[in-house]
């Protein structure tokens, strides 16, 4: 697409114009910025924060106070009018379902809640099965995100193949369903001040996870300004391009980063990121791949590559210790590594999951399946890439040399 000097003038005249404008909100949104839930660094937490906050106003004996009120607020947000509420339970983590919404009358409600954690094997359809054994009759999953993508096809399992499979399972998000519910709650609160004040730190939390930090005002302004002349014209521009704008910014970082760690280690090819891996996240919606990124070895363990794998995933980006099978291009998943894994999680954020020994997350968070958030969107500009990429690799690179000393130390005591 050839886009011509003048309306390359318009597009900046467009965009000095917002910037104006976003300049104008910045003192009010640095005035609010003050929230507790990131004061506790609670936003990253999936389970022990997110499943278990939710859990706690869904629950009619919940210490809010409001009885079966917040639970029934989501029931209409889901469209859920048939499920008999009188008797509904809820629990947290039963039998590993995040959160399980039941009654005497056999009908159970599975919210799946897919913050940041990995889609794991057959786990809805594991779930569904457990359920139908426990005589339930009425099942309904709700596999919650960020912004409602679906479940991974491994996740699912063969649940997909049953009849009324469309009328069971449904996506839902957190920039949508759960902020529309949590907006309830808060007009349900109106006179419980410090509830009150919780939920819109929360929504806030929420608007902060998915991007929507820009208030009414501002948007309205903003609407005014593109129906003003040709500037709509100029917008529809910016907006058909955003896809590539999205390409570009994954691929420069990570060949970026790819330059900056190969002066030191050797890049291994194992589950590296490429155009194709890139390609079909961002222009595709189905048959994605999202587990790709940058790994190297820094060391043997009981036969084994002991790995840095930088990984994008579906979410944010994080880092961290993982074992590949010598010369087989595989990740090793057996119980060998518990001795390794307890002493890396004096280091970790996270423990072990999976294929994973322990790691850390990427600070500002980076996250380029919603492409939203500040950090994510700014590494477009070469110096701040630049300047992004250097404190992050040392980062990597300290947590790397930390990994790399311990399992020194393991090996020299044959352990």
């Amino acid at each position: 697409m050839n886009i011509s000097s003048s309306e390359l003038n318009q597009i900046q005249t467009l965009l000095d114009k917002i910037g104006v404008i976003d300049f104008q909100y910045q003192k009010t949104r640095t005035k609010n910025k003050f929230n507790i839930f990131n004061l506790l660094s609670k936003r990253f937490d999936e389970v022990n924060f997110h499943s278990k906050f939710i859990h706690e106003l869904l629950n009619p004996k919940g210490s809010h106070g409001y009885g079966f009120a917040f639970l029934g607020k989501l029931l209409s947000e889901l469209q859920l009018s048939e499920f008999k509420i009188e008797d509904a339970e809820v629990y947290k983590e039963y039998k590993n379902i995040d959160i399980l919404i039941k009654n005497n009358r056999k009908q159970a409600i599975v919210i799946e809640n897919k913050l940041w954690a990995v889609d794991q094997p057959a786990q809805l359809e594991r779930y569904y099965k457990a359920l139908i054994g426990e005589g339930f009759l009425d099942i309904k999953i709700f596999y919650l995100s960020i912004d409602g993508k679906d479940a991974e096809d491994h996740s699912i399992g063969e649940l997909n193949l049953l009849p009324n499979w469309a009328t069971i399972y449904t996506p839902i998000s957190y920039n949508h369903e759960i902020d529309q519910w949590i907006e309830c709650c808060i007009k349900e609160a109106y006179n419980h001040p410090a509830l009150r004040e919780t939920l819109i730190q929360y929504k806030s939390l929420i608007n902060e996870i998915t991007g929507k930090t820009m208030n009414n005002e501002e948007r309205h302004e903003i609407l005014e300004l593109i129906a003003k002349g040709d500037n709509v014209l100029s917008a529809k521009k910016i907006a058909e391009n955003w896809v590539h704008v999205r390409w570009h910014t994954e691929w420069d970082f990570w060949s970026d980063l790819e330059n900056k760690i190969s002066t030191k280690y050797n890049i291994l090819e194992l589950q590296k990121y490429s155009a194709d891996n890139i390609s079909s996240v961002v222009h595709y919606t189905r048959n994605r791949n999202y587990w790709y990124g940058i790994m190297f070895e820094i060391n043997k363990y009981k036969g084994d590559q002991a790995c840095i794998f930088i990984e994008r995933s579906d979410g944010k980006v994080y880092y961290g210790l993982t074992t590949v099978r010598e010369n087989s291009k595989r990740f090793n998943k057996e119980m060998k590594f518990s001795l390794l894994a307890e002493k890396i999680q004096e280091i970790s954020e996270w423990g072990w999951e999976d294929h994973w020994i322990g790691g850390k997350y990427c600070y500002p968070e980076i996250n380029f399946n919603s492409f939203s958030n500040e950090a994510t969107l700014r590494l477009i500009n070469p110096d701040f890439r630049e300047n992004y990429i250097n404190k992050l690799w040392l980062s990597i690179k300290e947590f790397a040399e930390q990994c790399n000393n311990i399992i020194d130390q393991l090996n020299k005591e044959g352990k």
